[in-house]
């Protein structure tokens, strides 16, 4: 603790007892896609995940622009980023495989490999994946991927989500026996 002789010293050099907060920085638009352009230089990718700091959510709000078709932004800035060679890809609205399609999926993993235990893909282990929704697997870190990799991405995490309601008894009689009748378990 300081003396009541400290503080008046302190206060006769008009000391400031109150510590402002550090001043954020504002980016331009052009900025923002110079300092884009400069990841992909030094990275030779776009895929910058959302964590990865300012750039990562400003590059999130782009796609999302260029998803709801925003008609200022594909007028003025798509053509930018497309100049810079960036490229944009859009799911197609309310696509989702059914429960039939996946486990047929998994049925042709299980011939493929000789078991049930889909791997993560490598681009998703950083990020939390533990919604299961395809509009959230078709946001993996928010970066921008080609379909057969967000395809992987989507199977991975239905099996995922299928082994948590096998382990929790939430699938019906007659999932748990298709399941059962291919070997799969939870094990």
């Amino acid at each position: 603790m300081l003396t009541r002789e400290q503080i008046d010293k302190l206060e006769s050099l008009d000391f400031a007892w109150i510590l402002a907060p550090k001043p954020r920085i504002r980016y331009t638009w052009e900025e923002r896609l110079e300092q884009l352009r400069q990841y992909h230089r030094e990275h030779g990718t776009f895929r910058i995940p959302r964590t990865n700091g300012t750039l990562g959510e400003w590059l999130h709000k782009q796609r999302q622009f260029y998803n709801t078709n925003d008609e200022r932004f594909l007028k003025h800035r798509y053509p930018k980023m497309l100049e810079i060679g960036f490229t944009f890809t859009k799911k197609p609205v309310g696509y989702q495989k059914s429960w039939d399609d996946r486990f047929e999926d998994l049925v042709s993993f299980g011939r493929v490999h000789g078991h049930f235990n889909v791997p993560c893909p490598d681009f998703a282990k950083d990020g939390d994946h533990s919604n299961n929704n395809d509009a959230n697997a078709s946001k993996a870190n928010n970066v921008d991927f080609d379909e057969a990799e967000m395809e992987k991405l989507r199977f991975y995490k239905w099996v995922t989500k299928l082994r948590y309601d096998y382990k929790n008894a939430r699938l019906t009689k007659n999932r748990l026996d298709k399941l059962n009748e291919i070997g799969f378990h939870i094990g």
